[in-house]
């Protein structure tokens, strides 16, 4: 699952926002958390909401139709002249939230987001890495309006002896297969994405 707070960062490394420089905006978003200057920097550009009381709920895994608002949003999309008649095809498309319906529908006639093998949408499910990061790339592929941060790596995992797993900053994961095995111990590789080169 993906987190809020990771969503936030995500938008925050998208766009480029200052993080140092923040006022608090939710109760539940300590000044000692890694996430405080992320929230509080896309909060400040009116990009996301609280849950109410006050309240971000940070590590709270985020839902796949508030994920097509947060990006709906970002984007600049106008909700209320979407269409709403694509979400007839989702037998739970009652489920979709008012503040959402807008945003999810646009993304679905621009086939960005997509419903579940068993007809419904699942606007409440909770949204992955995997399933974000084609949302972001695709609806900026789609969309953009905007000029994107510059992308950098965030993590690096071994998958197994030949094969690591990078996340970038955009949202993105994928996979490297290597030429020659991991050795025990710390290892420096050079890595092709989107025709830049990074070392991990």
């Amino acid at each position: 699952t993906f987190t809020r707070a990771q969503a936030a960062q995500v938008i925050v490394n998208y766009l480029g926002l200052d993080t140092e420089n923040t006022e608090a905006a939710f109760a539940d978003v300590k000044e000692d958390a890694w996430y405080y200057g992320v929230v509080n920097a896309v909060a400040a550009e009116g990009l996301v909401n609280g849950v109410g009381g006050g309240n971000f709920a940070p590590e709270a895994p985020i839902t796949r139709q508030d994920a097509a608002k947060l990006f709906g949003e970002l984007l600049g999309l106008d909700a209320e002249a979407a269409d709403l008649s694509s979400l007839d095809q989702f037998s739970d498309a009652d489920k979709i939230a008012e503040y959402a319906a807008g945003y999810v529908a646009i993304f679905v006639d621009a086939e960005v987001i997509n419903g579940r093998d068993n007809g419904t949408f699942d606007p409440a499910g909770f949204i992955t890495r995997q399933e974000l990061a084609k949302i972001v790339a695709l609806a900026v592929q789609q969309f953009e309006d905007v000029e994107p941060g510059p992308v950098e790596v965030e993590s690096a995992i071994a998958v197994n002896e030949t094969t690591i797993g990078v996340s970038f900053s955009d949202g993105t994961y994928v996979e490297f297969e290597l030429e020659e095995p991991l050795v025990e111990g710390e290892n420096e590789l050079t890595i092709e994405h989107e025709g830049v080169e990074y070392t991990v």
